[in-house]
């Protein structure tokens, strides 16, 4: 039912056709996180939109926080664009939930999903080398708490009719005794509740394959990032370290047919395009990894 919807959204748009408004790997339109547009979308929301809307992608994640809701309603119409999933970091998700919740059902966006946990944070200022970086050692209470958090975030959700998911990185497999950060959170969290937003580039910057985690985890992967990785890098759980080789999909190391093989039985519903640092221009970025994917056979 739920295949047919998506397949009735995209034939009624009226300037692309259903070749261009899907991607060829998984059926599925092909989103775009915003985060990788963030300083064009400041200065022109619309506008920005309709670049990326020119490119092909047809659903894009952002929270359009500082926006009025009717203004980013009529942008996203104008566009051809839908926004399916709005993202917050976890302080963020402790105060006016249900507002977000009720900004997210107006907009028409199917998941809630937490970014980053606080205590990690990255700002990007002109160029990939003057990173910022403020970092403390999360403990494994932290991890509880976070999944205690993630439980009540997730209840809200479901009771609102939305999932919620969880945006992992690379720190999260730091590990803390016999166990890490991300397997606490798996483990100590309502599957039925909170599911997860694999970043098939902090799996890999990790040193871990995010094809075994969809096994182990069956149909908790609703939301794919996709990013790839350059070559020749060591793997490392350290947040800063690990921000030095973002690449656009298809030119870095990462196995996507693999990864779009194994992705129906992992749950993926939405797979969104993320590219945290862009050594082209942004748009240049975003065009080659949709072309790449668009035309993918696997």
């Amino acid at each position: 039912m739920q295949q047919a919807a998506w397949g009735l959204g995209v034939a009624a748009l009226s300037h692309f056709s259903l070749a261009e408004a899907y991607a060829k790997p998984l059926d599925l339109p092909i989103g775009l996180q915003l985060y990788t547009v963030r300083d064009e979308l400041q200065k022109d929301m619309e506008g920005t939109l309709r670049a990326v809307a020119d490119v092909g992608y047809r659903e894009v994640e952002h929270n359009f926080t500082g926006y009025e809701v009717p203004r980013v309603r009529a942008a996203l119409a104008a566009a051809n664009l839908r926004v399916t999933s709005m993202n917050y970091t976890s302080s963020e998700l402790t105060v006016e939930l249900d507002a977000k919740l009720d900004r997210a059902k107006t907009l028409g966006s199917e998941y809630l999903a937490c970014t980053y946990l606080e205590g990690f944070n990255l700002q990007a200022r002109d160029t990939q080398a003057e990173v910022t970086h403020t970092v403390r050692q999360l403990s494994l209470d932290d991890f509880k708490r976070a999944a205690d958090l993630f439980n009540h975030v997730g209840d809200a959700c479901h009771r609102a009719g939305l999932g919620f998911a969880y945006h992992a990185h690379n720190f999260e497999f730091t590990p803390l005794g016999d166990t890490y950060g991300y397997q606490e959170i798996l483990r100590r969290t309502d599957p039925k509740l909170v599911q997860i937003e694999a970043d098939c580039y902090w799996f890999a910057r990790a040193g871990k394959d995010v094809v075994e985690y969809f096994e182990k985890y069956p149909g908790r992967f609703p939301l794919l990032h996709l990013k790839d990785m350059k070559p020749g890098r060591t793997p490392t759980v350290d947040f800063h370290a690990g921000a030095d080789a973002f690449t656009e999909v298809g030119r870095g190391v990462i196995d996507w047919k693999r990864i779009f093989r194994a992705a129906p039985a992992a749950g993926v519903k939405r797979a969104y395009v993320e590219q945290d640092f862009c050594e082209h221009s942004p748009f240049e970025s975003i065009r080659i990894s949709y072309d790449y994917l668009h035309n993918l056979q696997i």
